[in-house]
């Protein structure tokens, strides 16, 4: 288990499940007892999106590498160019963390049902992606209404248990994308 507090808003590489390539570079920006929270940032330093995932998959969490040093300077960079976080949705952070009585989970899920955002879901077992709308949430599971993220073809509602979520992301660039696409047709 690792201290979660000494990354506290530190720019970081969080590897999940002991694979070098299952990594998010961003901050570490809240965590309870079964969540972290990131805000992500992707290889160009532009702000990407909040991604929650399974604290105890973490295996790794790096501060200090070359790579991470290269996405400072790009960040700091599209910040000086105004393209860091061009969507305005890094803003939506004090919304997310309003509600201290619920968990991680618990809140993002409630605020992506409440927006009626698109979300990405991956579950226990399953390595797929899961796009889609909360079109239901309760205290033991949520409805998704999935969407594939490509040719936004809609599929049959899924009911998804809280404990089968392995991460979720929510306010991000690509799925205000793709969120634009599939209501605009």
């Amino acid at each position: 288990m690792f201290n979660m507090k000494q990354f506290m808003d530190k720019l970081s590489e969080v590897y999940l499940n002991n694979d070098e390539d299952y990594f998010y570079v961003g901050y570490i920006i809240a965590y309870d007892d079964t969540f972290t929270m990131m805000k992500t940032v992707d290889k160009k330093g532009c702000f990407s999106s909040f991604q929650l995932f399974k604290t105890d998959q973490i295996t790794k969490i790096d501060s200090g590498s070359r790579y991470l040093y290269s996405v400072k300077q790009y960040i700091k960079l599209s910040k000086e160019l105004g393209v860091y976080d061009s969507m305005d949705l890094e803003n939506s952070l004090d919304i997310l963390l309003e509600d201290s009585n619920s968990s991680l989970l618990e809140m993002s899920i409630k605020i992506s049902h409440d927006d009626k955002q698109l979300v990405v879901f991956t579950l226990e077992e399953d390595d797929d992606l899961y796009y889609g709308y909360l079109s239901e949430v309760n205290e033991e599971f949520v409805t998704l209404s999935p969407i594939d993220n490509y040719s936004l073809r809609e599929f049959e509602d899924i009911e998804i248990q809280y404990s089968e979520i392995d991460t979720f992301e929510l306010h991000g660039v690509e799925l205000s994308y793709i969120d634009y696409a599939y209501k605009s047709l």
